[in-house]
């Protein structure tokens, strides 16, 4: 798991763990699922304003005419 979350891609991780790439995707999805478990029970009641989220910001808003006006600081 430690090598997905350092950016390893699956067929990296398989290779390098010497296990099937559908053994990877496996494991990936039970860990995705107790995670949201997880955090579905202990976070609760969130009043937030803003949320600061800056590797989606730069992958998904690439470049600053794809930014909402409303979004720009």
């Amino acid at each position: 798991m430690n090598l997905l979350v350092e950016d390893y891609n699956l067929r990296s991780t398989s290779r390098v763990c010497d296990v099937s790439i559908n053994t990877v995707t496996k494991v990936l999805v039970e860990v995705g699922r107790a995670y949201q478990v997880g955090h579905g029970e202990k976070v609760r009641g969130l009043a937030a304003k803003r949320i600061l989220c800056d590797e989606i910001w730069s992958f998904t808003y690439a470049k600053q005419k794809n930014v909402p006006e409303r979004w720009r600081t």
